[in-house]
């Protein structure tokens, strides 16, 4: 259990330090193209092509890491009214549910990641190819969906401490 949990940590750690550094690059290509927009009327060619690219990348690759923290945005208002046991089935049932949309969201991109190779397809101006952008966006989304089964695996057995960033664990150290 402590390996699995260790495993998921350190390469969801990885990707989201790989989407950080292509979102400081995505931040710095854009202050460049509105500086020579605004100063020298002129523009970074393929920007958007880029930007949009790069977003989608950022999202996908960061994703898993901030589903096995739990850091996705979520209003608990009536959470921490409810029992340790309820506590715990709420979590598992949101595991459950975000693993199936991310597992369907692999399996639709994987998809559209083939058919993006087998017809070609690309961006319009700088001509990327799509297939490997459906590709990050395929495996962002199954690692997430790993993610969340490695979840409810850790919370069934009672160890989803192992978690660093969960509400667990926040309980623990207070």
């Amino acid at each position: 259990m402590v390996r699995l949990a260790s495993i998921l940590s350190a390469l969801n750690a990885v990707l989201a330090l790989l989407a950080g550094i292509l979102l400081v690059s995505l931040v710095g290509l854009t202050a460049v193209n509105v500086i020579l927009r605004y100063f020298f009327s002129s523009a970074v060619f393929g920007a958007f092509d880029l930007l949009q690219a790069g977003v989608a990348t950022v999202i996908f690759l960061a994703m898993p890491y901030c589903t096995w923290r739990d850091g996705h945005v979520a209003v608990d208002i009536a959470y921490n009214l409810f029992s340790k046991i309820a506590q715990r089935c709420v979590l598992a049932m949101s595991d459950l549910i975000s693993g199936t949309v991310l597992g369907l969201l692999a399996y639709r991109s994987a998809t559209a990641m083939v058919s993006a190779f087998n017809y070609g397809e690309r961006s319009s101006l700088l001509g990327i190819p799509f297939a490997p952008l459906w590709g990050f966006i395929a495996f962002g989304a199954a690692l997430g969906a790993v993610s969340c089964a490695g979840r409810l695996l850790l919370n069934a057995t009672n160890n989803l401490q192992l978690v660093p960033g969960t509400s667990e664990e926040e309980e623990i150290v207070q």
